[in-house]
């Protein structure tokens, strides 16, 4: 997601919230960007100086098969897309190229650019190692488990579903417009007024820690429309036959 002050914000989530490094913010020629790990995803903030107030996820990227391959099968299906493109520019696989972007160009939409992005590293793909990662920080200060959710509205809903549904074949999607995937967040489709991300949904241990911890992330990325969910796993016990006893009002 592009904000003015990107490497602020990302030393507000990795210094002060206490979110683990997925790459440290480096500046790629006429871009720099940091990545956060949030364990079923990164969060990558890039330098922008045109940016929405408040700010948007303008991006999805998707880890797809090996990028020949892709192609094929996005032609295959009839999925418009475009040109591979590898950066830096001119480089291969043997001559340190560092990933390979496809644009998924019905997909992709004004606010929202929607792509693969074959990374010629390996550390992107180790998706237990990531998780582990966030797992040992405790989450940081807001707990987080992980992105549980990524909300796309569209003025279309049934075409978007449609579209996005024929990527996702032979994947079934387990509601209307919602799908689970293997790696990563939940996608869902809604109705809205505008194609976008309309929001995302993030799993954390407790929803205490929104007093503390919600207000300061959301801050460093300019009122990005976050949804709080606590996992099932973290939430109190109910209470025991005994203790309800001892709750019982006195007569």
């Amino acid at each position: 997601m592009p904000l003015s002050d990107a490497e602020a914000a990302y030393s507000v989530l990795t210094a002060t919230l206490g979110l683990p490094i997925a790459w440290p913010y480096t500046a790629y020629g006429d871009f720099a960007s940091g990545g956060v790990n949030l364990g079923s995803l990164n969060l990558e903030v890039l330098n922008d100086s045109n940016v929405d107030s408040p700010a948007r996820v303008q991006g999805i990227a998707l880890h797809p098969v090996a990028t020949d391959r892709l192609v094929a099968e996005l032609d295959h299906r009839g999925i418009a897309h475009s040109p591979a493109e590898i950066f830096p520019p001119g480089a291969s696989k043997d001559t340190g190229a560092m990933w390979t972007n496809v644009t998924l160009e019905r997909l992709s939409k004004p606010t929202t650019t929607v792509f693969t992005c074959e990374y010629h590293i390996p550390e992107p793909y180790d998706y237990d190692s990531r998780q582990a990662s966030l797992d040992e920080a405790g989450g940081g200060t807001l707990g987080v488990i992980g992105v549980q959710e990524i909300v796309i509205s569209s003025p279309q809903p049934t075409e978007a579903i449609h579209q996005w549904q024929q990527l996702f074949d032979p994947i079934s999607p387990r509601g209307r417009g919602y799908w689970e995937l293997e790696h990563g967040p939940a996608l869902r489709i809604i109705a809205g007024t505008v194609d976008t991300v309309h929001h995302v949904v993030v799993m954390i241990r407790s929803l205490a820690a929104i007093e503390q911890s919600g207000s300061v992330l959301v801050q460093a990325l300019h009122g990005l429309a976050i949804r709080f969910v606590q996992s099932e796993r973290y939430a109190a016990p109910p209470p025991r036959r005994s203790d309800v006893a001892r709750m019982r009002p006195m007569t």
